[in-house]
């Protein structure tokens, strides 16, 4: 698995507070995830056999997601907020197009 997150310090609106000084830090990013799943012999199998009854879905390595999102930190607490814009996974896969995560140190 890749995953990058690239933050967003130089958006005037944002950059405005400081964790230290004000005690609160908003950051806005873009984040790029790529995971490669190898085939093992049983999707091997299974994609053959797709294939052969002349199904058109075959499975595929390669999920990826990329979106933006916004970072809130406080001395007390942590909560991130992203969207995937794009979402690359196979139909079975849990994915969501939104998430928030948060978190208490």
């Amino acid at each position: 698995m890749l995953s990058n997150k690239f933050l967003l310090t130089n958006i005037p609106v944002f950059n405005n507070f400081n964790l230290i000084n004000d005690g609160i830090q908003i950051s806005p990013f873009i984040h790029l995830n790529f995971l490669w799943t190898p085939f093992t012999q049983k999707n091997i199998i299974k994609d053959l056999e797709q294939k052969l009854n002349g199904q058109k879905h075959v499975e595929h390595p390669l999920r990826i997601s990329a979106g933006f999102g916004m970072s809130l930190l406080t001395q007390a607490f942590a909560v991130e907020f992203y969207y995937n814009a794009y979402l690359k996974k196979e139909f079975h896969d849990v994915g969501t197009e939104f998430f928030i995560k948060f978190g208490i140190d």
